[in-house]
């Protein structure tokens, strides 16, 4: 027998632990040498996989010529409830070493009265062997917490016949197996980790979740047409991406990045996010702007009726005088609500008539300071807040104005195009700095350390190039481009935003393609987009039937 711990074979083994090589095929390599420098013919490996569970999660019998790993070691030797066992008169060597924490090593297995042998009684006779000797004993984390059970069978000497294991042996395995111990914990922490990274994800994707639905719509969509997109390419044979390739951390690292790519939504206030109309902040402040109508009307009807008392004109000029005010009043209030919608862009001319109607008076009796809070009161000039006061139809006020958002009425609706103001837009665009701040603060394994940049990507705008030569094609920028395509086109096609009207399949595309003819997408991705007719495979899963029309692919390659 040779000195197990003199020689190179077993420094070979060793070396391999710090060469970032698979967890499972090291174990399996530091067994199969300590079985084959032991001269034992069998080894069994028991994980605790839960406190109190055991799982055999290998074996191997040279004679036998079985060599299993995983979930398929069950049909040799079924689990061990160590709770159950605890209240067994006779158990099994495996119960024995983790409820004891001691060492089994005989070499009469059968001979052993206060050891239970049924289970390798059960395997002897299924598959024809006999197990004689055998070394058992448990093996521990760094905490000393159980790890494992591992047991040797059938020690033999040179002419192959069953001997003990001698206490040399003995030593020495218990020695080379607690290797065995630290390659468990190391995927064990690995695992946990894994899990921490995915609940972390899964948190933040609740969290916006729970601030906006059309953003939580946003953020399920985004990574089913990222991998759509990322599987094409990698099945293209022309172009930049031909040779495009993705290995399963390349998989993961996307799913991540674009599961990830919109959590510095989370800091954005939520009425912004979900402001469907220009007046909103906390509520839609149209029913504020309507009310003022409502005094309007009231004061015309006051009016009509004083100058009817006072016989000012006859009955019917009268009517019609008031008849034409309530209707240049109900028609004001319809385009002003209109404007508030964001239907369409406005003119000019819708501008101008935003502050003529503006410009119309009422007066208010009541103090605007009642009610409010310290924060509030600050920004209160009060030399307009006392009463009665005359005041606008729609208001930009001190304190409106004050507001880091601008929440001015006359400011809000006269925004241009969608429903966002300056400030607003300013903020949303924030999200991806704030996205790239908080995935900062998240200590990455290091396969996933590219995330950051991914997502850093992804918003980046891609102002270099009319054609595709001037594109950066390393692997991180790739796949941040994919991402940025996927949340592009998930934006423009959701039926559920609540900045813009919902859009038809073709006006999406023709959107796409302007975005692609300006350099503002990847001109390849696009194309790849387009052939493989991934918009059409999404949109039948994802999109109103009402949406899907007849596209022409030629119109728009």
């Amino acid at each position: 027998m040779s000195d197990i711990f003199n020689n190179n074979e077993l420094l070979s083994v060793l070396s391999n632990i710090q060469t970032g090589k698979n967890i499972d095929d090291l174990i399996v390599e530091i067994i199969e040498y300590c079985s084959k420098q032991s001269n034992s013919d069998g080894f069994l490996l028991y994980k605790a996989t839960t406190q109190d569970i055991l799982d055999l999660d290998y074996i191997y019998i040279n004679s036998l010529r079985i060599k299993v790993k995983g979930i398929s070691c069950n049909r040799f030797f079924p689990s061990i409830n160590l709770t159950e066992a605890k209240n067994k008169k006779s158990k099994t060597p495996v119960e024995i070493c983790a409820l004891n924490k001691d060492i089994i090593n005989t070499s009469n297995l059968y001979g052993e009265q206060a050891i239970d042998s049924s289970e390798f009684k059960i395997f002897d006779s299924d598959n024809n062997y006999n197990s004689v000797s055998l070394l058992s004993f448990p093996i521990f984390d760094s905490n000393q917490n159980l790890i494992g059970i591992v047991c040797f069978i059938n020690a033999q000497d040179s002419a192959k016949k069953i001997i003990s294991f001698t206490k040399y042996l003995q030593d020495s395995l218990i020695s080379i197996c607690q290797l065995i111990a630290l390659l468990i914990e190391r995927q064990q922490q690995a695992e946990t980790y894994r899990q921490f990274i995915e609940g972390f994800i899964s948190v933040l994707s609740k969290i916006l979740y729970s601030k906006s639905p059309h953003t939580a719509s946003h953020n399920q969509k985004v990574p089913v047409i990222a991998q759509m997109l990322a599987l094409a390419m990698t099945s293209t044979n022309d172009g930049p991406y031909k040779n495009f390739e993705m290995s399963d951390t390349d998989w993961n690292t996307l799913s991540i990045s674009s599961l990830l790519h919109d959590c510095g939504k989370t800091i954005v206030p939520d009425y912004i996010l979900n402001k469907a109309t220009k007046l909103e902040t906390c509520t839609n402040r149209i029913h504020e702007i309507r009310n003022r109508f409502e005094i309007l009307r009231r004061d015309a009807h006051i009016e009509y009726l004083q100058k009817r008392l006072n016989n000012v004109a006859d009955k019917k000029t009268l009517q019609a005088e008031f008849v034409a005010k309530v209707k240049k009043l109900h028609d004001d209030f319809e385009f002003i609500g209109k404007c508030n919608q964001a239907l369409h862009p406005l003119t000019d001319k819708d501008v101008s008539k935003i502050d003529e109607i503006s410009s119309q008076t009422f007066t208010r009796y009541f103090s605007r300071t009642v009610g409010l809070s310290k924060k509030d009161l600050k920004n209160i000039s009060f030399e307009t807040a006392q009463n009665p006061e005359t005041e606008n139809l729609l208001q930009d006020r001190p304190e409106q104005l004050a507001d880091i958002y601008n929440s001015g009425e006359l400011s809000n609706i006269k925004t241009l195009k969608g429903t966002l103001n300056p400030a607003e837009s300013t903020k949303i665009k924030e999200h991806a700095g704030n996205t790239a701040d908080i995935l900062s603060e998240i200590p990455f394994p290091k396969e996933y350390s590219d995330i950051i940049d991914i997502v850093k990507t992804h918003k980046n705008i891609m102002k270099t190039q009319k054609t595709s030569k001037t594109l950066d094609y390393s692997k991180n920028t790739t796949l941040g481009r994919i991402i940025a395509f996927a949340s592009v086109f998930e934006e423009l096609s959701s039926p559920e935003t609540p900045y813009t009207k919902t859009k038809k399949l073709s006006e999406v595309l023709k959107i796409l393609q302007s975005k692609k003819n300006r350099g503002k997408l990847d001109a390849d991705i696009y194309n790849i987009f387009i052939k493989n007719k991934i918009y059409l495979e999404y949109a039948k899963e994802f999109l109103d039937a009402s949406q899907i029309d007849e596209i022409n692919t030629e119109d728009i390659l």
